[in-house]
């Protein structure tokens, strides 16, 4: 058993048999912890001495595991709720911050057997598409300590992508589970919007309400599918009766920015493998849905939620109600789309992850300098307007050695449908590739 990159479901049924003891997978943790944490600032809190006494007693229950994540340590963002622990949403004005409950996600999980060890870092109230904390710092991709990690679930992805733990519990508002999965090179699944409970999560800021109908999805980032699945199932409390599969797959290589072609020949690489693997497969264009206009009905949502949590201008009643008009209209197109497909496949972004810079700094992709939201955020927040779930799922090494990952979008409330066409494409690439973690000195 490798308890360094061993999936999820693979350590859980270890410990569950005796293979392994949930002891012996922790202190694997810990080391790989303590000796790439440093560089890679990708946990910033933990309670190892807790975790050690609940993994001691997980063994010691071996014959009568309490769930399927019986004894496995994960962390979560540090945007969610863990009663007990910091829980700052990496921002300094909430320094010292410790949650007095689980929010109810957490609740789910521990429920299951899982032990949370510790919180991984994201930007100050997860609002940037790379992680930097001005309470904990940046954090750096495994894969190039040089790179971003992407963000805001950053920190979590960059864990699992490490080796640090086998399972994260993240947030996405805008793409900040897809892109750091895409950045680092591993999986994440952002459900339709409502499926998981998403109280406790900041923001709001704590006291403050969150926005009726518009607000940030809780989800899973894994080192496989099936760890997403099982995740899912613990998450929403049952597995919902599939609208069916019909291994039809439509793909665009370009969505609202061209790709560059590292990410372009990754995405029809997969269309022809899927093809080859009996997918019936459909190019569709960049006009096949108003990507764009989605994107700037969602920047407007935001806004007004944002206005409404920080301070800001008032945002008008019948100007809110226009905007939920046309989320609305933008929702029933896309299950139009969606209607004989089993998935949409997209670019996460554009290209692998970049460079760190600061924010706003236009990102190059192949040599041309593009508008640093249109880059990181434009394939993926539409989706987060219309509802619907998207899967990252790693396909790929770029020419630069980086890892490159494919957006599966799905029909609302089919979430395991997705899972499952995920878990098929999943298999046909075979993606087998993890960081070498090379000693770099951090960059902060």
């Amino acid at each position: 058993m490798d308890l360094e990159w061993g999936t999820a479901t693979e350590l859980a049924a270890a410990i569950r048999d005796g293979t392994v003891r949930a002891r012996d997978v922790l202190e694997a943790q810990i080391e790989r912890f303590e000796r790439w944490n440093p560089s890679i600032n990708a946990i910033v809190a933990h309670d190892w001495d807790q975790a050690r006494s609940a993994a001691d007693a997980a063994d010691r229950r071996r014959g009568e595991a309490v769930g399927p994540l019986h004894g496995i340590v994960i962390s979560v963002k540090d945007t969610i709720d863990v009663a007990g622990m910091s829980s700052t949403a990496g921002s300094a004005s909430l320094a010292g911050r410790v949650a007095e409950r689980d929010a109810e996600a957490v609740r789910r999980l521990k429920s299951s057997g899982a032990i949370i060890g510790a919180r991984s870092n994201a930007p100050p109230f997860a609002d940037d598409a790379q992680t930097n904390s001005d309470l904990y710092g940046r954090t750096n991709n495994p894969w190039d300590l040089s790179r971003t990690s992407g963000g805001s679930s950053g920190g979590a992805a960059a864990a699992v992508a490490a080796g640090l733990v086998p399972l994260e519990l993240g947030s996405d508002t805008g793409g900040s589970l897809r892109i750091p999965a895409h950045f680092c090179g591993v999986a994440a699944h952002k459900p339709t919007a409502a499926v998981v409970p998403g109280d406790g999560h900041v923001p709001p800021p704590p006291g403050r309400p969150s926005f009726p109908d518009v607000s940030t999805v809780i989800g899973p980032i894994a080192r496989s599918v099936a760890d997403l699945r099982l995740a899912m199932e613990i998450l929403v409390g049952s597995v919902p009766v599939s609208g069916g599969r019909r291994r039809r797959l439509a793909w665009s290589p370009d969505t609202v920015t061209t790709s560059g072609s590292d990410m372009r020949h990754a995405i029809e690489d997969v269309a022809k493998d899927a093809a080859r693997g009996g997918f019936e497969v459909q190019e569709l264009g960049p006009e096949a849905f108003d990507l764009a206009g989605a994107g700037q009905v969602h920047a407007r949502l935001v806004d007004v939620v944002e206005a409404t949590w920080f301070g800001g201008e008032s945002p008008d009643y019948a100007a809110v109600l226009e905007l939920m008009a046309e989320r609305q209209a933008y929702a029933d197109r896309f299950d139009g789309l969606l209607a004989d497909v089993d998935a949409w496949m997209l670019p996460v972004t554009p290209t692998s992850a970049p460079q760190h810079r600061p924010r706003l700094t236009p990102i190059d992709v192949d040599g041309e300098p593009r508008d640093y939201w249109e880059v990181l955020i434009g394939s993926c927040r539409p989706f987060n307007l219309t509802g619907h779930p998207a899967t990252a799922v790693p396909v790929a090494l770029g020419s630069d050695r980086l890892p490159l990952g494919i957006q599966l979008v799905g029909r609302r409330w089919d979430d395991f449908a997705l899972l499952d066409t995920a878990a098929e494409l999943e298999s046909i690439v075979a993606f087998r590739h993890h960081p070498s973690l090379p000693r770099q000195e951090a960059v902060r």
